[in-house]
């Protein structure tokens, strides 16, 4: 065999063990706590136990697994339905010149390229503001505001809910073209302010809300159907019968995740992330913030407006508004809820966080929205502190939990984790995490977070991400 054959022969071999479909080959795990396995196979060696948004690379596909690697180098088998696929994504120079490419997110970052009017870069993702693209085999960074996120048609998305609005522009004031379901798909053409841009069966290009939509169709499905309590000790097995292999044994009071059901059978996910199936007489459902308590913060209130949005609405309302969506959403969990205020009233930051030094909540979340004087800058973050408060290492958990459920939805985009000396943080020990959901100074960004969709969307992955926290320092 010739050395050009061999180089041949490789390389369709390397052809053929990428994935058929058409998204790239990169993903993100959708869930927290989850085994990765050496073969297809429950009962084979756990390689690793992944957390929610790990990024993860695509090495191949096998009927409903896909085995990939993780970002330090560990090899394994996971069911596609945990993992969110990345479709082909674009940036595109739209600013009708050059534009600068950097080496870290700020204009003030070393220059390490150009990108040509109307010239398109890969894309990777988008942080602090800024697209990172693919540069000379190197991931670098282009402001958002110069261009814009494009792609070919080649990859679907995929509706979450029904009698969803798909209007001609980016927002919600646009004209309504066509109004789809859930489970509808769409070819993915890019994306603009947080919506989804796709083409209709007419053949016209439209927008939809990104936080209705999945990239691909385990997204939607791959939530949790409930939370049991094993009420004895209780088999494991790779398969819904008493003829198929144990796995392992669940001790009795576990709290397991259910993710399917067959008849007298639940496919359930353990706390130590193995996945199976066990006989449901002995699983009983529970509620997993049972004998929780927490305190809701809505940020500012009162004489105190917080920020003053790009449409010269009020920090205080949007805070409130979400606050009492995730009250009702963690009570039906089993939590405990108490409210610094339920109310437009002013209460200073001292105050709530002596609030916490008496109550002494399991943890205590504040809820408010971000601004610059700069109108580009949009993303969301979350905040700790470590340096006063004692149990700053468990805030810093709970900000990490609340941010990698968050970035899950489509349209919320990456602002970091920080560790951060705020007055709500520093002045208790109570587990604390504080959340800047978006920018009021950012136009489109505000008109997103105001719809009841988008705060509804929200309270659900800050609901998870609350149950993950708990599940986390248990």
């Amino acid at each position: 065999m010739t050395r050009k054959t061999i180089i041949i022969f490789l390389s369709l071999l390397l052809f053929l063990s990428i994935p058929v479909y058409g998204y790239s080959n990169t993903g993100n795990v959708n869930i927290s706590n989850i085994a990765l396995y050496q073969n297809i196979d429950y009962s084979s060696n756990i390689v690793d136990v992944l957390s929610i948004n790990d990024k993860v690379t695509i090495l191949n596909d096998s009927n409903n697994w896909l085995q990939i690697k993780t970002s330090d180098g560990k090899v394994g088998w996971i069911e596609k339905y945990f993992v969110n696929l990345t479709p082909e994504k674009y940036v595109l120079n739209t600013c009708g010149s050059r534009v600068n490419l950097r080496s870290s997110p700020t204009t003030s970052s070393k220059i390490v390229g150009q990108a040509e009017c109307d010239e398109t870069l890969k894309y990777v993702d988008t942080f602090h503001s800024w697209y990172i693209v693919e540069y000379n085999g190197r991931e670098v960074y282009m402001a958002s505001w110069l261009g814009e996120i494009i792609s070919y048609g080649k990859d679907k998305i995929y509706l979450i809910d029904d009698k969803i609005n798909i209007r001609n522009e980016p927002n919600a004031s646009g004209t309504v073209l066509y109004q789809g379901n859930k489970y509808d798909s769409f070819d993915y053409y890019g994306e603009s302010k947080g919506w989804i841009k796709i083409k209709l069966p007419s053949g016209e290009y439209g927008y939809v809300a990104g936080w209705l939509t999945a990239y691909n169709n385990n997204n939607f499905i791959n939530g949790i159907n409930g939370y049991k309590k094993t009420t004895d000790n209780l088999r494991l097995r790779v398969g819904p019968s008493l003829n198929d292999k144990i796995i392992t044994v669940i001790e009795s009071g576990e709290i397991v995740r259910v993710i399917d059901n067959m008849g007298e059978w639940d496919k359930i996910i353990t706390a130590s992330g193995k996945i199976g199936y066990s006989y449901n007489e002995y699983l009983k459902t529970c509620n997993p913030l049972e004998g929780k308590t927490i305190l809701l913060n809505p940020g500012h209130g009162g004489k105190d407006p917080g920020a003053i949005g790009y449409s010269n609405k009020f920090e205080k309302y949007v805070n409130l508004d979400v606050a009492l969506k995730l009250q009702e959403s963690l009570k039906n969990l089993g939590a405990e809820i108490v409210m610094t205020r339920t109310y437009d009233t002013y209460i200073s930051r001292s105050y709530r966080a002596n609030m916490s030094n008496n109550i002494k909540p399991d943890i205590m979340f504040s809820i408010h929205h971000n601004s610059l004087g700069n109108h580009n800058y949009f993303g969301m973050s979350t905040y700790y502190d470590t340096k006063n408060n004692a149990n700053g290492y468990l805030g810093k958990k709970l900000a990490n939990c609340i941010y990698d459920n968050m970035v899950q939805i489509n349209g919320v985009y990456r602002d970091g984790v920080y560790d951060r000396n705020f007055e709500v943080l520093r002045k208790t020990d109570t587990p604390a995490a504080l959340i800047e959901i978006g920018f009021m100074s950012n136009e489109w960004e505000e008109r997103n977070f105001h719809l009841e969709s988008f705060q509804n969307e929200a309270v659900k992955k800050l609901s998870l991400a609350i149950i993950d926290y708990f599940q986390s320092v248990n």
